[in-house]
């Protein structure tokens, strides 16, 4: 079995909270940071000593290869950045329904 990489996008307290559970398990690493507000993304890049930290989620997936992103915003961004992480063929993380 392999090692998952793991992209998260909201750094706020959920994604935070999240990047540290996936960086703790044995079989994820998390790659990459991702949100709008530099002074989150930076905190938890900082947090999990990433260099990989992207305002623009389109960016990020090809750069940093990950297989799975974490949507870990607001409920009303989940759809969008759900499709857009899709088109890219990487799997995605949500806990919460998909809204429009």
């Amino acid at each position: 079995m392999g090692n998952y990489r793991v992209a998260i996008v909201g750094c706020g307290p959920r994604g935070s909270a999240i990047s540290l559970a996936y960086a703790a398990h044995p079989r994820t690493t998390v790659v990459a940071v991702c949100d709008l507000r530099q002074e989150l993304r930076d905190r938890l890049g900082e947090t999990l000593r990433l260099s990989y930290r992207y305002a623009d989620l389109d960016e990020m997936i090809p750069a940093a290869k990950p297989d799975l992103v974490v949507i870990a915003t607001g409920t009303e961004f989940h759809h969008e950045l759900a499709l857009r992480a899709l088109a890219h063929g990487v799997h995605i993380d949500i806990e919460k329904p998909l809204t429009t």
